[in-house]
């Protein structure tokens, strides 16, 4: 079902979206005292006020509070108790929830691993994040977030962007950004409700561009289609269908071209003939699998009479136990056509 454009927050989430182009690509390179204010945070407080003139002088574009940022309000300890929501231990028997626990966790952790792989290329220190440290802090903070009936967490590049832009570089940043969200929800929550949630969404479509130049684009195309395809079928799906899916449509892509890579060169071979013998090279690829056992069957059913035959495994991390077998097979039969075999293996 198409849904229609609301006038007022498309127009807010425009001009915020204009607003941070200008100032990223124009004021700060012309007044460097400027790269001290946030440009989010900017575009967060004039967001703000814009609602504030608009709902009090000119109605016609204020934004409905549909489209504004909703958090509970409440003026006591009892008020906020009762936002909190113990979950019910009973539903842990029924299989949707198993499902929808399991979906999220797979999802969360994706994107998680994403923003990780960004993160660290936005970083000018080139840090390395620990993915398993990562995965493991994220599962802690989602089970303590179910136990009192908050959504699930994950790593977000908007935060991580944001951090790294204001020049973070330590731990404390992490803590201090959750002390002030949780100042912020405590002392002044009618005052974010104030916030639209199409500048929220300005910011995350700009630091989404920033993060998706066209260079990236066009380097994946000069990889080679075995590089672009996968890649540009995750972001496809991805944009129609949910991160999710887009990661499993883009794998699939990419396992098709694996398939197709190890049946066309699982090795390759080349041959000299020294002192009257004729001397073969064989090569094995990094994966050799049983989609290859014809062709490397066929290869050393060929080799002549008294040839001398390298096989060098140096490359080589899998093997398929059929293909370990036919070469032993071949080592056997070799003495009888006397055929001199050795080995090239990694040190």
């Amino acid at each position: 079902m198409a849904k229609e454009i609301t006038l007022a927050p498309f127009l807010n989430g425009i001009f915020c979206l204009a607003v941070l182009i200008v100032w990223d690509n124009v004021l700060i390179k012309k007044y460097n005292a400027l790269k001290s204010i946030p440009a989010p945070l900017l575009i967060v407080a004039g967001g703000i006020l814009l609602q504030y003139v608009f709902s009090n002088y000119y109605t016609p574009l204020a934004i409905s509070t549909e489209h504004l940022v909703n958090i509970p309000l409440f003026s006591s300890i009892d008020e906020f108790k009762d936002i909190i929501h113990t979950p019910d231990f009973n539903a842990i028997v029924r299989k949707d929830v198993w499902i929808v626990g399991l979906t999220l966790g797979l999802v969360a952790s994706l994107e998680t691993l994403l923003n990780v792989e960004a993160t660290d290329k936005l970083d000018p220190n080139k840090n390395s994040t620990p993915a398993n440290r990562e995965l493991i802090a994220q599962g802690i903070g989602n089970i303590c977030c179910g136990l009192v009936g908050g959504i699930p967490i994950t790593s977000v590049v908007v935060r991580s962007s944001a951090n790294i832009n204001a020049g973070a570089q330590t731990k404390v940043s992490t803590i201090t950004h959750g002390v002030l969200m949780l100042g912020s929800f405590v002392l002044f929550p009618s005052l974010l409700n104030l916030i639209p949630i199409s500048s929220l969404a300005a910011i995350l479509l700009y630091t989404g561009y920033k993060l998706t130049k066209v260079s990236i684009y066009t380097t994946m195309i000069k990889a080679g289609r075995q590089q672009f395809l996968p890649f540009i079928t995750t972001i496809i799906v991805m944009l129609f269908s949910g991160i999710l899916y887009g990661i499993m449509a883009g794998t699939v892509v990419a396992i098709y071209y694996i398939l197709k890579n190890n049946l066309k060169t699982p090795y390759k071979t080349s041959q000299r003939v020294i002192n009257e013998r004729l001397h073969i090279l064989i090569t094995l690829s990094e994966d050799v699998t049983f989609l290859n056992k014809s062709s490397f069957r066929d290869l050393l059913k060929n080799i002549p009479d008294r040839s001398v035959v390298l096989i060098d495994s140096t490359l080589n991390k899998v093997i398929d136990p059929d293909i370990t077998e036919m070469l032993f097979d071949f080592m056997q039969a070799a003495p009888e056509k006397s055929i001199d075999i050795e080995f090239i293996d990694q040190k």
